[in-house]
């Protein structure tokens, strides 16, 4: 490896400010040969250090942020290694093939990938995609559709569309995103949000002249678990629950069908572990890298969650694919 070429690529990185890139991530990773000296065992700050001529510092943050990706999984503090999927695509092809497939995983879900990227390498959002304590101060990009959040979320309301619901309940913090969509979309009269005050008092300012304000109502919550006791046609689980534990997840559900009005409908959606293709296993790792300081959270199957609100006297009547996502729409058993 040419050392001072090694330098230039680190001093370019560092001269982003943080703001990677995944291109500019991927290409350092792979002219340092990481993912060679990361093989069976776990490699190490000090031998990716050695071996390239970078600080330790520096070696140590562009591991952080491929961990943050899903290219690397965190063993030890200064230890790390090449999780399954991954390490598939590295015995399957070359460096140029390998480089072009996680390229190309990461196009197909426009705005995530780069975006990711540069929030947690900026600081923002470390622990969980949904933690809502930068929010307030992030509203343009979550409004705007950050991390796609808003255009899953439109996909999901038109997935509800044939529910005539005279309310809408959409639970849990970070449930903005989620809310709107379901008032745009016009599937209830009115639509109930739980989020933080800060980030609601942000997002009426930022798109207060939209129409599906006058029937959208947000509801101040802190962190944790919320529920919202209306009796509601249609209650909305928004993609959270990958990142608690499972006594928070049946705490979240239990709530959620406390909200629900005798003949209403649950809509559970997340990421689910029914995956079947390399890119969705692939995506699947990028996401649970974000588990990182969470609550125990775990990317789960369809089959669990239904088992779960069976035991809670709730039937899933229909699981749905949209994207990445999977739909769970349950109601009271009969």
């Amino acid at each position: 490896m040419n050392k001072s070429h090694s330098i230039e690529t680190e001093y370019k990185l560092l001269s982003l400010n943080y703001g990677y890139t995944f291109s500019a991530v991927l290409d350092a990773a792979l002219e340092l040969r990481i993912f060679d000296q990361f093989g069976d065992l776990p490699g190490t700050v000090d031998r990716v250090a050695g071996a390239s001529g970078w600080s330790r510092d520096a070696v140590r943050r562009l591991l952080d942020v491929l961990t943050y990706m899903g290219l690397l999984l965190k063993v030890t503090e200064c230890e790390y290694c090449v999780p399954h999927p991954v390490a598939e695509l590295l015995s399957a092809g070359s460096r140029e093939s390998i480089a072009a497939h996680l390229r190309a995983v990461y196009a197909a879900r426009p705005r995530w990938g780069d975006h990711l990227v540069e929030t947690v390498c900026t600081g923002n959002r470390r622990s969980r995609i949904n933690d809502v304590g930068d929010r307030p101060s992030n509203v343009d990009f979550f409004v705007r559709g950050g991390f796609g959040v808003l255009e899953d979320a439109r996909k999901v309301a038109a997935l509800s569309s044939d529910v005539c619901a005279e309310t809408v309940v959409v639970l849990y913090s970070g449930g903005g995103e989620w809310a709107l969509a379901q008032a745009e979309s016009g599937s209830g009269r009115t639509v109930y949000a739980l989020d933080t005050p800060e980030f609601i008092d942000r997002v009426v300012l930022r798109v207060g002249a939209l129409p599906a304000l006058n029937h959208l109502r947000f509801v101040p919550c802190g962190d944790g678990v919320q529920s919202c006791d209306i009796g509601a046609q249609l209650v909305l689980v928004p993609p959270v629950t990958r990142f608690f534990s499972i006594e928070i997840v049946r705490q979240m559900l239990s709530g959620a069908i406390a909200s629900l009005a005798g003949d209403g409908e649950l809509l559970l959606v997340d990421i689910m572990a029914d995956l079947q293709t390399k890119e969705q296993s692939l995506i699947s790792v990028f996401d649970l890298s974000l588990l990182v300081n969470t609550s125990g959270g775990a990317i789960r199957s369809s089959g669990f969650y239904g088992k779960m609100l069976e035991s809670m006297g709730v039937e899933v009547t229909k699981v749905e694919g949209i994207g990445l996502l999977t739909v769970l729409r349950a109601r009271r058993g009969r």
